[in-house]
């Protein structure tokens, strides 16, 4: 419990993304192992509670049997979440740095008749148009692929 506490009290003064995710999961996850509605299997350890001279240890294999239950059931599932969650926080950094420089790419090609000004209507199709031609690599980026940023800069040139 101290320890919960500890990390509660350093998510609060977190400066970094990353670290205030990674502390959260931990506080999560911590939170979900003691839960009896979340990890039933504790049940089983929840009569071997108590403490002093009286307290009583649970029958061979029970800690066991418990420990691997709240490992499948809330520590891997919760680190799997947690690295999920620093991988899309990752990506969203790459996809945000492509979108800004495709934006700024469209800003700069040459207009037909640039002499008149553009329509709400216009600005609202080279968005949309945009935003379908950056769709795809946004995905690749997700899934962890690469990203031809020349192809795509070339393709929305050519739209």
């Amino acid at each position: 419990a101290h320890i919960m506490l500890q990390m509660k009290r350093t998510v609060e003064v977190c400066d970094g993304n990353r670290l205030k995710l990674l502390l959260d999961a931990s506080l999560q996850t911590g939170k979900a192992v003691r839960d009896v509605k979340k990890t039933p299997a504790i049940r089983e350890l929840k009569q071997y509670a108590g403490e002093g001279r009286y307290a009583t240890q649970p029958p061979a294999g029970v800690e066991m049997r418990v420990t691997e239950a709240v490992m499948k059931d809330c520590i891997e599932p919760g680190v799997q979440r947690c690295v999920e969650n620093l991988r899309a926080m990752e990506c969203g950094d790459r996809i945000a740095g492509l979108r800004k420089l495709a934006e700024s790419y469209v800003a700069q090609l040459p207009r037909h008749g640039d002499h008149q000004m553009i329509t709400g209507g216009q600005q609202q199709r080279q968005r949309a148009l945009l935003q379908k031609l950056l769709h795809q690599p946004t995905c690749d980026i997700r899934a962890g692929k690469s990203v031809d940023e020349t192809e795509l800069l070339k393709s929305i040139r050519l739209a």
